[in-house]
């Protein structure tokens, strides 16, 4: 974000890994721009917008339906979707302190999550190459809808702004 500006760009990246079984990603890129502002407070409203994935490793007992390929490979069944995220919402900034020139404050978001998910896909990953990065996919399961998720999210944090001039 520009120091001085009223326009604030986002990128985010974050990920969930249970070290078992399931993992979940997003990556977003987002645009923000100034409702308030203050030499020591800023008000950003906007949206971000971007891909999410879960995957979902089917260790152990698997469904009666999915048995038979379960036999056919070594390797576990995977159920894998990819889908569209948005993300609208309000951004703010608090900058109670400075040190020397550099304000330092707080950092306080407020949203909500729209994720729009394709269907599930099933298949395996191969370890092709020494790596367990191959999804091959045996199409997708008859018992597992499409399934959009909806939600409030909030985040927190410290923030400081640095004048590059």
């Amino acid at each position: 974000m520009p120091a001085n500006g009223h326009v604030l760009y986002a990128v985010k990246l974050s990920t969930i890994n249970t070290g078992g079984n399931f993992s979940s990603y997003n990556a977003l890129l987002g645009f923000y721009s100034a409702v308030a502002g203050h030499r020591s407070f800023m008000l950003f409203a906007g949206a971000m917008a971007g891909l999410h994935g879960d995957i979902v490793t089917l260790d152990g007992d698997v469904p009666p339906e999915y048995k038979e390929m379960a036999a056919s490979h070594p390797e576990p069944l995977a159920l894998r979707r990819r889908g569209l995220v948005l993300e609208p919402g309000i951004r703010v900034f608090l900058y109670p302190v400075n040190i020397h020139t550099v304000p330092l404050g707080l950092y306080g978001g407020l949203g909500y999550d729209l994720y729009f998910n394709s269907h599930w896909k099933l298949g395996y990953y191969s370890n092709d190459h020494g790596k367990f990065g191959h999804f091959r996919g045996r199409g997708k399961p008859e018992d597992q809808r499409r399934v959009s998720e909806y939600g409030i999210f909030y985040s927190a944090g410290i923030s400081f702004r640095i004048h590059l001039h």
